[in-house]
């Protein structure tokens, strides 16, 4: 028979009530804690998220360690604020990795047993495995194991002596007896209220390595997710100068995760957090084309693997170059929008060395009668001087009747301009004669 009540006492010591059947995971990341924070970290103590696929909430976990000092502590813990009488389900699941048999992390929850002044009448209940395990010790094999934080025969003990009134009073049980339980002090303590829950090793914890994860405070179950981050930098480099390429698009896949599309901002990055560790896995990393430009890689992939680390993925992204427009879709580099080369000018009028042609059109007109020298007068004892005959025009040929050239008859600049040298060579010599 006692076999028996000591077997029964151990089942309904581990399973309890279970996680309720409409409790929703909520993930636990660096990133996005959800409420959670370090309470009580002290020297020699750490809390880290650990990628762990063994662990029976998604791929992660929330690592807890001690060094071999007895003042080291690492204790989280989240908000609750609600009464002690309407709490349902608390729980969690642990895993040992290092330390004594008995090393697990404890379930906490900060409770003040009055619903007064939060500084007055409050303790801490802890929750410790082994003191539930029914053997002294944990699985030390390295699995998983769940526990019920909640359950009748649950065992807790006060970190405080505490006297609230009535029979709502409990003594420090300095890591052991006495031990309260969740409904037992549900009952002696109507007013408490939970105001946070939590995880914690030490003090006088030394050499702990344990994990913990789906912490349940009623229907919310905590998942912790370790996460790594990938940055994408776009540089656009036109004709040698750079500067951040904003606007561009980016599609992020692998490990099971998207595709995810941003747009790079004014300083040319996006970046992907919250993503798991690329644990066997990588990161596909796409950055759209865009017309007018080349990019020197489109894709690009890295595999972080450290929780928390950051792998950074540079894309450069080259202008086009077609002289003498930098940008194709400027309007003035449209072809018929090019500048033309102008045509050469008409000749105007005869040109030196070149033999005018007449218009195929229109006969030359009669040439003008050479002109002709009027006789100077004679004053007696003044020698007459013969002058010196004009040079013959040859007829000048009608232009064009086409171009730029002068109207069809009238003399071209150059005629003028011989006429000219004609007359005043001829007055030069009728002066040489006179003298």
């Amino acid at each position: 028979m006692r076999i028996l009540a000591f077997t029964a006492a151990i089942v309904l010591l581990l399973l309890g009530s279970m996680p309720a059947a409409g409790s929703t995971a909520t993930v636990v990341r660096p990133s996005a804690t959800q409420g959670w924070f370090p309470a009580d970290m002290r020297p020699g103590g750490q809390a880290r998220f650990v990628p762990d696929p063994t662990s029976p909430f998604g791929d992660g976990a929330f690592e807890l360690e001690t060094d071999g000092t007895s003042n080291a502590k690492a204790q989280w813990l989240v908000p609750v604020g609600i009464p002690l009488s309407q709490v349902t389900a608390l729980g969690f699941w642990t895993r040992y990795l290092a330390g004594p048999n008995y090393a697990g992390p404890s379930y906490q929850l900060v409770v003040d047993l009055d619903g007064g002044d939060p500084t007055v009448n409050w303790t801490t209940l802890v929750y410790e495995p082994y003191w539930n395990s029914g053997t002294m010790t944990v699985d030390t094999s390295g699995a998983w194991q769940q526990w019920n934080v909640a359950s009748p025969g649950a065992r807790n003990w006060s970190s405080r002596n505490v006297n609230a009134g009535g029979g709502c009073t409990l003594t420090a049980g300095a890591g052991g007896p006495p031990f309260y339980t969740v409904p037992q002090l549900q009952s002696l303590c109507p007013n408490a209220v939970v105001l946070y829950a939590g995880v914690n090793v030490g003090t006088y914890n030394p050499g702990y390595l344990v994990r913990v994860d789906g912490v349940q405070v009623n229907g919310t179950v905590y998942d912790f997710e370790p996460e790594v981050t990938v940055r994408v930098v776009v540089t656009e480099n036109v004709v040698g100068f750079e500067a951040p390429g904003a606007g561009w698009q980016v599609t992020l896949t692998g490990c099971g995760v998207g595709p995810i599309t941003q747009t790079t901002n004014a300083a040319g990055e996006v970046v992907f957090v919250a993503l798991p560790p690329a644990d066997g896995c990588s990161y596909t990393v796409t950055v759209a084309s865009q017309a007018g430009w080349t990019l020197a890689q489109s894709t690009l992939s890295a595999a972080p693997t450290e929780p928390g680390s950051t792998a950074e993925l540079p894309f450069l992204a080259i202008r086009d170059y077609n002289p003498p427009c930098v940008d194709p879709a400027d309007a003035r580099c449209l072809p018929d929008q090019l500048p033309q080369e102008p045509a050469p000018p008409a000749p105007i009028g005869n040109q030196p060395g070149t033999t005018p042609s007449p218009s195929p059109t229109a006969a030359p007109t009669q040439p003008p009668a050479s002109p002709s020298t009027p006789a100077p007068s004679a004053t007696a004892g003044t020698p007459v001087a013969q002058p010196t005959a004009p040079a013959v025009i040859s007829p000048t040929p009608r232009p064009p009747a086409t171009g730029n050239g002068p109207a069809t008859g009238t003399p071209g600049p150059g005629v003028l301009l011989i006429a000219g040298i004609l007359v005043l060579v001829s007055g030069f010599g009728l002066l040489s004669a006179r003298r």
